[in-house]
């Protein structure tokens, strides 16, 4: 309904945006149907030369604030995973076509979403 990569500045417009969308919507489309306000944060999976390599850049990234990250050591392959879990936010608004949240709550977590985007690209501009 709403789709983001970039702060949204308006949280009520982008409120009024979903519920006019799902007004627009037949009830037997909407039935069995969830909303979800969705942050994800930054993941990257690379390859690396070796395990020497992946060690340097797993240390780096946990510094950096990517803590849930690791390192996958194969028979031909070295894999490093930079992530972090501590900035998703996934939360219901509507079921069925009925909002769960009301409109002021919705605009809470626009702002604790803008905030962890902006988290999240100082610790990705850091690696």
């Amino acid at each position: 309904l709403v789709v983001s990569h970039d702060p949204i500045p308006d949280g009520r417009g982008a409120w009024n945006e979903i519920v006019a969308k799902l007004d627009a919507k037949d009830a037997v489309t909407l039935e069995s149907s969830l909303v979800t306000f969705l942050l994800e944060p930054f993941v990257l999976h690379a390859e690396c030369e070796d395990v020497s390599v992946g060690q340097t850049i797993l240390q780096v990234a946990r510094e950096v604030g990517f803590r849930e990250s690791g390192l996958s050591v194969g028979k031909k392959r070295v894999l490093v995973q930079i992530r972090t879990l501590a900035l998703r936010l996934e939360v219901p608004l509507f079921l069925n076509g009925t909002p769960l949240v009301q409109a002021d709550y919705f605009e809470t977590l626009i702002e604790l979403g803008n905030a962890r985007l902006a988290e999240n690209k100082r610790r990705t501009d850091k690696l």
